[in-house]
């Protein structure tokens, strides 16, 4: 605007018989600077039309926004500050239409809802509870901010182990334990994915937010199946 402003009084003061009123200049400079630095020429011209009424403006506006806009975009290489800011905050925009699948989806349309949820079991405990439920278990505390490790372990796999029974319960004793984090059952599949890989575990706990209770078992393999379920019907 303040550019515009500056070649208006210019005009004015070089041949005023052919140049036009300063605000014109500053309206249109306006303009450039919006659809340029926004990436959204017909938001500019539309901006330009409300704000003069004038539609003698639309040819001039049309010219300067053209102008404005390639020359950010096609010289410069630059994106609009929109897309820009989420890049700065790591957003990745457009998504992939997989990801976009993934971030429709919700963790608890894909988990395993046959599961229990101990915090320190002996081995006795562990297979008592899991001959009931045959599901997963869950070893850990799902309050936020808890200290220790929590891992998950199919019935199959803790039957298969050596573990004491009397012992008490740890990953080390159960071949098929899957090092896990736990995570709101509010969250997407894509959320899941990116705190497997944040975490870099093979399995999330999903607990309630409400009151933090284990109510499922998701594990990478079958996100990232589901995920490529979602590429194939893509294609």
């Amino acid at each position: 605007a303040l550019l515009g402003a500056l070649l208006g009084q210019f005009g004015n003061a070089m041949a005023p018989e052919h140049a036009s009123a300063p605000a014109l200049y500053v309206v249109l400079g306006m303009a450039a600077m919006m659809a340029a630095v926004l990436q959204a020429p017909l938001a500019a011209l539309a901006a330009v039309l409300e704000l003069t009424s004038d539609p003698a403006i639309i040819l001039p506006a049309m010219l300067t926004i053209v102008v404005a806009t390639l020359t950010v975009s096609q010289v410069f290489k630059q994106r609009s500050v929109f897309l820009a800011t989420l890049d700065t905050l790591g957003v990745r925009y457009p998504l992939h239409p997989a990801a976009q699948q993934l971030a429709r989806t919700g963790v608890v349309a894909l988990m395993d809802a046959n599961v229990i949820g101990l915090s320190a079991p002996t081995g006795q405990k562990a297979r008592d509870a899991l001959g009931r439920a045959d599901g997963w278990l869950v070893v850990g505390d799902a309050m936020p901010g808890a200290d220790a490790k929590p891992w998950a372990v199919s019935a199959a796999a803790l039957e298969a182990g050596t573990t004491e029974l009397s012992a008490p319960l740890d990953s080390a004793g159960c071949p098929g334990a899957l090092p896990a984090a736990f995570i709101d059952s509010n969250a997407s599949l894509l959320q899941a994915l990116e705190a497997l890989d944040e975490a870099g575990v093979d399995a999330l706990g999903v607990r309630r937010a409400s009151t933090a209770a284990v109510i499922g078992v998701l594990t990478r393999e079958r996100v990232e199946r589901h995920a490529s379920i979602a590429r194939e019907r893509r294609r």
